[in-house]
């Protein structure tokens, strides 16, 4: 590519995660668990090009921004010529650049990641005026099958080292090993086993998520009854739901299974629900009702199962239908399964983190998120002492505090825009076809609000504030967030309409008021 562009927004999306402003720890380590290496190695493994020498994430005044042109050439399938490679990645940067309010959905319309039935046709459409021949389209079309293909009969291998995590976690948090060697293998364990497994099952979701859509495109499948079979799927999510409204589980069991959730995966400051369990497990039974439908097998009709065996024979799989439907199950169980395991090693790792800066160094737990794991490696292996780590912290709290200051926009496309930017208007992700009307609540995090029967706003949302949909919410919107993020997954699952991802300026306009939420018509306004 001959230029680059940065995003809060694309691929793994940092302001989602770990916030637009993070404390130097989640940024740390949010690099060192994904967007480091890990991020490229799947990328590599999945089929697409090796790129694992190039980091995701660079941060302006300590604002993470993905490099989108590094995302982009991890979309490329590996096997294309160097030529056809370049004109592709020419070409997506190009369509990103004209159309910037794309870059949270730049897997969806800008890259073609994966291949669909209506594949050629959206090709030519988008290359319109590209330098992209007819021949690239038709080797690109042609990689994409295969990566496809390979996607639906991978999924086990890929996301089996999820089980040595479990197994190891369970071992280490039960030894005698001292508080600064847990952390350590923690985090690298959650490392080499957690978030790598996660990585190829989130995108073994998006692959089932995707080709659902395109079924939906081509007529086989109504976008009523995509949400219906997603809603049928039972995740780790509804098993929250369900134990919260049940009432066969008491807090202690509930602490044990759901404890390590917290709000913010990667944010010391914020409290895991073991912490705070009168706050989190709030008890509805009325939400248990939005997942009967997981105690009824979804049937696929017969058009429906036509749909599918189109897509296996384009694609020259040798599996059936019914195998095509356990994979779409287990994709988008798998996403939220390993999820969950992976960040219990990470949320036990800043448990252990906050107790050791506290004990050992005499830090706050605010300060604490000033420590990042270059300096848990320095102390364990001598390199650094307690003195100079805390000289970092202070160093690192004021350079933190100074540059956050700074207004940046959601995407940099030019030297000019940290100086000076019109702040653009996003396109939301509207999330099932329903109609809500409801006050808006603003919320505040760890104040006990009402927010039952309210539209939910919130700048971003990542699976530690899962707990909101025990309160019966009506609907959700978020600032940042895109088509695929954890909450568009969460609210179509749990069929709760939202707006995700309506970017900063509609979202400094919003105020306290009552708002009709109109997913089918893409729409929300006072009323």
């Amino acid at each position: 590519g001959n230029y680059v562009i940065f995003s809060r927004m694309t691929d793994w999306n940092p302001a989602e995660i770990i916030g637009t402003r993070p404390n130097a720890l989640a940024i740390n380590l949010y690099n060192y668990l994904i967007t480091d290496q890990i991020w490229a190695e799947q990328r590599a493994e999945f089929g697409y090009r090796d790129i694992r020498s190039t980091p995701l994430i660079y941060n302006f005044c300590a604002q993470p921004y993905v490099d989108c042109r590094a995302s982009i050439n991890s979309f490329i399938p590996s096997g294309l010529s160097e030529d056809c490679s370049r004109s592709l990645v020419e070409a997506y940067l190009d369509i990103l650049s004209e159309k910037p309010h794309l870059h949270d959905k730049l897997e969806l319309d800008v890259v073609f990641t994966i291949w669909v039935p209506t594949f050629n046709q959206d090709a030519k459409s988008r290359f319109k005026g590209r330098n992209i021949s007819s021949t690239q389209i038709s080797q690109l079309e042609e990689r994409l099958k295969k990566i496809t293909a390979k996607a639906l009969i991978r999924l086990d291998e890929d996301i089996s080292s999820i089980v040595t995590l479990s197994e190891s976690f369970n071992k280490l948090i039960n030894s005698e090993t001292k508080p600064i060697d847990k952390i350590y293998h923690l985090i690298e364990d959650c490392r080499k086993y957690g978030t790598l497994a996660f990585a190829h099952a989130a995108r073994a979701g998006f692959v089932a998520v995707t080709l659902l859509k395109s079924l939906v495109k081509s007529g086989n499948l109504s976008e009523d009854r995509m949400l219906e079979f997603q809603g049928s799927v039972p995740t780790v999510a509804s098993d929250f739901q369900f134990a919260l409204s049940s009432g066969e589980f008491d807090t202690e069991r509930l602490i044990k299974k759901f404890g390590h959730l917290r709000p913010g995966t990667y944010d010391v400051n914020q409290p895991a629900y073991w912490e705070k369990p009168d706050f989190y497990f709030t008890s509805n039974k009325e939400i248990n009702n939005k997942k009967k439908s997981n105690k009824i097998k979804f049937i696929f009709n017969q058009n429906e199962l036509n749909g599918f065996k189109k897509i296996l024979h384009e694609l020259d799989v040798d599996i059936e239908p019914i195998d095509f439907i356990k994979y779409l199950e287990k994709a988008i169980q798998a996403r939220e399964e390993t999820k969950f395991k992976f960040t219990r090693n990470l949320s036990s790792a800043l448990d252990h983190i906050i107790q050791f800066g506290n004990k050992e160094l005499g830090l706050s737990r605010e300060d604490v998120g000033y420590l990042i794991f270059d300096d848990i490696l320095g102390l364990r292996s001598g390199a650094l002492n307690k003195k100079m780590v805390k000289d970092y912290v202070r160093l690192r709290k004021l350079d933190f505090s100074e540059k956050h200051l700074a207004k940046l926009p959601s995407i940099i496309c030019s030297e000019n825009d940290f100086f000076s930017y019109e702040q653009e208007k996003s396109e939301a992700n509207f999330i099932t076809r329903l109609n809500v009307i409801a006050d808006l609540s603003f919320l505040k995090l760890n104040k006990r609000d009402n927010i039952k029967d309210k539209i939910v706003v919130i700048p971003n949302a990542d699976p530690g504030f899962d707990w909101i949909f025990s309160h019966n919410v009506a609907g959700l919107i978020t600032q940042y967030g895109g088509a695929n993020s954890h909450m568009a997954i969460r609210c179509a699952e749990l069929g709760i309409p939202a707006a995700i991802g309506i970017g900063d300026k509609i979202y400094e306009n919003l105020h306290n008021g009552r708002l009709m939420l109109d997913c089918k018509k893409g729409i929300f306004e006072y009323v």
